[in-house]
């Protein structure tokens, strides 16, 4: 019955082929306008959607669970995160007040703007959130400091920081004050000889002795997160904000030139940054696939005229494809978009089989027509049968919780059909049009030609080494790794991805942390007391952690504080000095410094009193001393004294805090509109490596199973990758057997088919781990993909030797050339993403090109030497 059936196909094969040859002229002149106007249509209504959101299955339950903490709380997602990093923290601080301020006027393409660090709150009321001990150690450093700072506050300026060092050297200091003098000494000697070299330098008074009293962590990083708007039509949906940013930034000098440096991270930028990349990589493998594949056809099929019926059946399918895209999905995504290099590979696979057939049967009859027909007779039902296994390849990832590579499966398993019926249409009517010249001959290929008799002689040899190779492989395949973080996938040069493993490395700024959503703020609180007990936690944070403990006690120190630096509290009363006032402060400084440094000209300390001492009278020798150079000098070190010691006095008259006090937009980080309250866990260790990451999602989840987050997704949907790929291959495995025992009716047959594809698979996978190219959610695609490729090429070499071909004539028929052409073809097409900038489309480039050639090898030379055991054994 599948005989009969076979053989009714083919007929209609044939039929088809010799009624699209008689009416060659009708049927290019209506494709090619259907062709025009589908071309149209792609380009007017065809979007890229950029939403890697989308990527997952919304059913899978870590996706519902991101769903509904995206819901409660909106302004995490999708955000530019601005770093400050400045030489100073009184420059950072600045540098972050001013971009802040400037941002919050572009509403055109900024949709809010946020300052994480609450300056405005923690300004009056840092000093309650350290602990009792920290807070008492604070007092005594700044009691020590009382006169120091009392005369600063009364006299910011060049005249009273020197008087006040002046005295400071006559004092008998504790070793932690004259460490910290010290320490001023050298700052001003530093500013001094910059501005002797031509350069500006200010003094950090937070770096000084109000050190730790206006910020916590680093004082010289600060940090603005921005809600951009999105174009999602574009490649680049973010890029208008992030422009916007690096605009602003550059408009108020905040670059190293100035002490600052201001870098992009987060979502956005980093996506922005990688849709770049692949917006260039898979444009530069577009046009590489095709040149090369070009090539290979003009080196395979030694006829221009074939040539070009072959690359115009190939951009006809190609379009056409695009158009079934667009009328059934509407829209690409960043795995689809890649169809097209799918397409230029396997697409032309068909068009050398027929071609390649086409030319061997115009050479026996020297007849057009009678070519055609024996072609369609000879290569329809493998075509047929190739396209159905590829299809069935692509078509299995459908069933799959992976949408983003569902969807490509869907666009190029029809793509198949669209190329065969087009190969075995459009094809033959241009070769109608284009006759190939009738004396034009194949090129002989002197290597497979050559290659079929060591196949038949050394059969045993080469069966007993694709053995110790599947053994060899097989042992590997315990160690494939497969990397589910897509950091791993970018480019560590770039900035957002460089600045967000900065962060990471720090575990008070770790992008990595985990949300718990909870029905209220106190399920939250006891959520986080749970879950702060576990070994990997650092911290769990709920808005009730903005509530500071011992709050009375800590009041009451604060308290003793402001009594005792009462001076602090008034502003500055005494008159600014002139110029000549100034002068006479440095000059009689200048000559305390020499006096006391002359005491003890051994110690560290007068090595620094005398630094500063020589660094004064160099600066004396300046062009614009002493006017010009004073007021450089009053800048550099004094600086922004004065905004220091207000923010210090603001800092000593804090309030009880209750979460009725806590800001509105800190409070809208952690309990939402409908109550539902978020816990913020962070991780204790440096979650970089995987298997950390692993470690503190698990444990996490043993104690809250709800939770999510950044850390959770990567894990979870790393895993959902992995089952979709390894689902898509058992039903393509299950779907291509079977439709290779009902076409060849035979379990050799069959096996002989498979055998060859799981070398190449198992090989392949070895090299993975030979080459430390582990799979990530780009390259894993290549294990199923093989399945269809793998089995097309088995397909064509034993369909062909069963025509009635022995193994030594089978290599001298076209067949095994088509193959080779046909395998070099999408070779050079995966394999031109390699050259790609994206790491991502490389990797899959490379392991696809690896993966390919070991199919091209075990079919070309494992699955002869099989054929030949097998002819030996009738």
């Amino acid at each position: 019955m599948l005989n009969s059936f076979g053989s009714q196909y083919l007929r209609v094969v044939v039929r088809l082929v010799e009624f699209s040859a008689r009416a060659a002229k009708g049927l290019v002149t209506i494709v090619l306008l259907l062709t025009a106007v589908f071309l149209y249509y792609t380009a007017t209504y065809l979007s890229l959607d950029t939403d890697l959101s989308k990527m997952l299955d919304p059913q899978l339950r870590f996706r519902q669970l991101e769903a509904d903490m995206r819901k409660a709380f909106p302004q995490f997602s999708d955000l530019i995160v601005v770093v400050i990093d400045g030489d100073s923290a009184d420059n950072a601080n600045a540098a972050s007040q001013k971009l802040m301020a400037r941002l919050k006027q572009e509403k055109t393409t900024l949709e809010s703007i946020y300052d994480p660090e609450q300056t405005s709150f923690f300004s009056q009321n840092g000093l309650l959130y350290p602990d009792k001990i920290e807070l008492l150690q604070l007092s005594d450093h700044l009691t020590e400091a009382a006169p120091f700072l009392g005369t600063l506050a009364q006299d910011p300026s060049l005249r009273g920081l020197f008087t006040v060092l002046g005295r400071a050297l006559d004092e008998n200091l504790s070793a932690d004050y004259r460490v910290r003098l010290k320490t001023m000494l050298d700052s001003i000697s530093g500013i001094a000889e910059a501005l002797s070299a031509g350069r500006q330098v200010k003094q950090s008074w937070r770096g000084q002795f109000i050190e730790g009293t206006l910020a916590q962590g680093n004082d010289r990083r600060h940090f603005i997160l921005i809600k951009p708007k999105f174009d999602y039509s574009s490649m680049q949906p973010g890029h208008e904000g992030i422009n916007t940013v690096r605009r602003v930034a550059q408009e108020l000098q905040l670059d190293p030139q100035h002490g600052v440096r201001v870098r992009l991270t987060g979502e956005v930028p980093i996506q922005d940054e990688e849709l770049g990349s692949v917006e260039r990589g898979a444009s530069t493998a577009v046009i590489l696939s095709t040149l090369l594949v070009c090539l290979i056809l003009v080196v395979g099929l030694r006829s221009a005229r074939l040539v070009v019926a072959i690359l115009i059946t190939l951009f006809v399918g190609l379009i056409w494809t695009a158009a079934f895209t667009t009328f059934a999905i509407g829209h690409l995504n960043l795995i689809s978009v890649t169809f097209a290099v799918l397409f230029i590979g396997l697409g032309v696979d068909f068009g050398i089989q027929f071609g390649m057939r086409y030319k061997e049967e115009l050479h026996r009859t020297k007849n057009y027509d009678l070519a055609l027909s024996e072609a369609a007779n000879g290569a329809g039902g493998m075509l047929t049968l190739a396209a159905l296994a590829a299809a069935i390849s692509f078509f299995s990832f459908t069933f799959t919780s992976y949408r983003g590579l569902a969807e490509l499966g869907v666009i190029s398993g029809v793509s198949m059909f669209i190329a065969l019926i087009f190969n075995l249409t459009l094809l033959p009517a241009l070769l109608k049009l284009m006759p190939v010249d009738m004396e034009s001959k194949l090129p002989k290929s002197s290597v497979l030609t050559r290659l079929r008799f060591p196949v038949r002689r050394h059969r045993k040899r080469i069966l007993g080494v694709a053995a110790l190779a599947a053994v060899v492989s097989l042992v590997l395949l315990s160690q494939v790794r497969f990397d589910f973080n897509p950091l791993n996938m970018k480019d560590p040069n770039t900035e957002s991805v460089a600045t967000f493993l900065d962060l990471l490395n720090d575990p008070n700024t770790t992008p990595y942390t985990i949300d718990v959503l909870t029905a209220n703020l106190n399920e939250a609180k006891e959520v986080a007391a749970k879950v702060e007990k576990l070994p990997l936690v650092d911290k769990a944070l709920t808005l009730a952690s903005f509530v500071p403990d011992d709050q009375d006690e800590k009041l009451a120190i604060v308290a003793d504080m402001a009594l005792v630096l009462q001076p602090l509290v008034t502003p500055a009363r005494v008159a600014a000095p002139s110029t000549q006032e100034e002068f006479r402060a440095v000059e009689q400084f200048q000559k305390k410094l020499q006096e006391a440094g002359g005491e003890n000209p051994d110690s560290a300390f007068a090595a620094s009193m005398k630094r500063l001492a020589n660094a004064l009278e160099k600066l004396k020798s300046v062009p614009g001393w002493p006017d010009q150079a004073l007021q450089q000098l009053r800048d550099g070190v004094v600086g922004d004294l004065p905004q220091n010691l207000a923010n210090l006095r603001k800092l000593l008259q804090p309030q009880h805090i209750e979460l009725k006090d806590v800001p509105q937009d800190l409070r809208e980080r952690y309990v939402a509109a409908d109550g539902r309250a978020r816990v913020e866990v962070f991780p204790k260790i440096n979650i970089t490596d995987n298997k950390e990451l692993r470690r503190f999602v698990y444990e996490v989840q043993k104690v809250v199973p709800q939770a999510i987050g950044t850390p959770v997704a990567l894990v979870e949907g790393g895993d959902t990758v992995v089952r979709a790929c390894l689902q898509a291959s058992v039903i393509a495995l299950c779907a291509a057997l079977i439709l290779l025992l009902l076409v060849l009716q035979s379990v050799s047959g069959a096996f002989q088919v498979l055998l060859p594809l799981f070398l190449a698979m198992a090989m392949t996978a070895a090299s993975s781990v030979i080459l430390n190219l582990p799979l990530n959610l780009a390259n894993i695609i290549a294990l199923p993909l093989l399945l269809g490729l793998g089995i097309a090429f088995g397909i064509y070499l034993v369909m062909r030797k069963r025509s009635g071909l022995d193994v030594e004539h089978l290599f001298r028929s076209s067949t095994p050339r088509a193959v080779l052409f046909s395998a070099l073809t999408i070779v050079v097409s995966f394999g031109s993403l390699a050259f790609s900038e994206h790491r991502g489309l490389a990797g899959m480039g490379l392991l696809l090109t690896l993966a390919l050639s070991f199919t091209l090898l075990c079919t070309l030379v494992v699955l002869p030497a099989v054929m030949s055991a097998t002819e030996d054994k009738r």
